[in-house]
């Protein structure tokens, strides 16, 4: 398949009960499979050559995040391993690690990512939830990965961010079989699977 590196791809882990997706700074949940999943993708080559994960600086994607998505655990200010990093903040004078570039809107974070993406580079738009509502909108934006979570504890998981609506006349749920050809892997788990007192799914959605 190939990919229009002009166009971004939202990822995101979604409780589906309320749309939630962060509380306090932090994931509201911790699902290793989930947690694995988002690695994988994000820091893949999706071109022919293989990324060397032994260096930490070395990368084939790039992440685009909202400065409280940066600042939040599990991140902490520290910029995601494997990844181009571009951290958006309105105030100019934001420190940002050494390893991450800062830009102040989302339109002039996806232009340094045009700017700096290689042939094969993919670039992720992760958060929060101001970010996911303006990029959700864009035309760039041609793919959207969720993680479908499914809360079945006793005592309810609470949000205080959430995900929007995903616009079915503007986006349609894909085939696993699609979601598999967009990542380029043969072996994504499909269906639910089970951590705990959680169920996840892995789905993905195209812009019609």
């Amino acid at each position: 398949m190939t990919i229009d590196k002009k166009t971004f791809a939202i990822m995101a882990a979604v409780l589906v009960k309320t749309r939630g997706i962060g509380v306090n700074n932090a994931l509201p949940w911790n699902i290793p499979g989930d947690w694995q999943y988002f690695e994988h993708v994000t820091t893949k080559s999706y071109g022919d050559q293989p990324l060397d994960k032994t260096d930490p600086k070395a990368w084939s994607n790039i992440v685009i995040m909202g400065r409280k998505s940066y600042e939040a655990s599990p991140m902490n200010g520290i910029p995601l391993a494997n990844r181009l990093n571009i951290i958006i903040s309105k105030n100019k004078n934001y420190k940002v690690h050494p390893d991450a570039t800062l830009a102040s809107s989302l339109e002039e974070a996806f232009a340094m990512a045009q700017a700096l993406a290689k042939k094969d580079t993919r670039i992720f738009l992760l958060g929060g939830q101001k970010v996911y509502e303006d990029g959700i909108l864009l035309s760039d934006c041609t793919h959207i990965l969720i993680t479908n979570i499914y809360d079945h504890s006793s005592t309810p998981v609470l949000c205080d961010t959430f995900m929007p609506e995903i616009d079915l006349n503007m986006y349609r749920l894909a085939t696993h079989d699609e979601l598999q050809e967009y990542i380029q892997e043969n072996d994504i788990p499909k269906g639910k699977q089970r951590h705990m007192d959680f169920e996840y799914e892995f789905l993905l959605y195209v812009r019609k």
